[in-house]
């Protein structure tokens, strides 16, 4: 901010040349780009760590469990503990798939439409990859992606609403808007074979936004519904967010 100061303070004394404006004051805004960047990576060695074992409904052992390769401390070691980095953008095809608890107890009787608990849900839909930054998929190639979300129907009213298991803040993402996400390899056999599902809930997948842009310096004003987010506190998120950014968008 401070050179944003200076820059002021030199125009109100009208001592900035035509010429100087249109040659210094863009290389002056690339470097207050820059140093507000360099200035996210304050971030404590296990923040990362902390916040994505805040956010997963399971108990910190089991989460663990979840996350076979490991649960990154900071945003560098999240390469290590993704087999897969791309970014895309889903397609409009998206489809339920809800477990019910009655459905796995033998409960003898079938619960009532409203009374039915759910055990697990899911939303499948197509991904198509725009770039690759690790991995073995290719640019152009389209996958399966399964979010932790399902669409309530009561009485002919549709409502959002997430897998219990699934942290609050993560909100369905939005077709067309290219994302970046962090992958563990999917399963080989089974129902869900092939599918990819987002690692470490909404820590594993980001708008996608260009470093050297306005939109990189307004990341804290950004609106939950902008990072497709649902309600809640969404701090910790944006500052792994503005280190993803220099990190993995650039």
């Amino acid at each position: 901010m401070a050179i944003y100061s200076l820059i002021l303070q030199l125009q109100t004394r009208g001592t900035i040349s035509v010429t100087w404006k249109k040659t210094a004051l863009p290389v002056l805004v690339c470097l207050g780009l820059l140093t507000l960047f360099c200035s996210c990576n304050s971030y404590s060695d296990d923040s990362l760590y902390r916040a994505i074992l805040g956010t997963d409904g399971r108990a910190s052992p089991l989460v663990e469990y979840h996350y076979p390769a490991g649960i990154p401390r900071t945003v560098s070691e999240m390469p290590e503990t993704a087999a897969l980095i791309v970014r895309g953008t889903f397609l409009d095809d998206a489809q339920g798939d809800i477990t019910y608890l009655d459905e796995v107890l033998d409960l003898g009787r079938g619960a009532a439409p409203g009374e039915r608990s759910v055990l697990s849900a899911q939303t499948t839909s197509t991904f198509e990859i725009t770039k690759v930054i690790q991995g073995d998929l290719q640019v152009g190639d389209q996958i399966k992606i399964s979010e932790p979300y399902y669409v309530d129907n009561q009485d002919g009213v549709e409502t959002i609403k997430r897998s219990p298991e699934c942290s609050e803040l993560y909100a369905p993402s939005e077709p067309g808007k290219e994302y970046l996400f962090f992958f563990d390899d999917p399963f080989d056999q089974g129902e869900e074979a092939g599918i990819y599902f987002p690692l470490w809930n909404e820590f594993g997948r980001y708008p996608v936004i260009y470093p050297l842009s306005w939109d990189a310096l307004s990341i804290p004003s950004m609106t939950n519904e902008e990072l497709s987010l649902g309600e809640g506190d969404a701090s910790a998120y944006k500052d792994v967010y503005r280190q993803v950014v220099k990190k993995f968008m650039w």
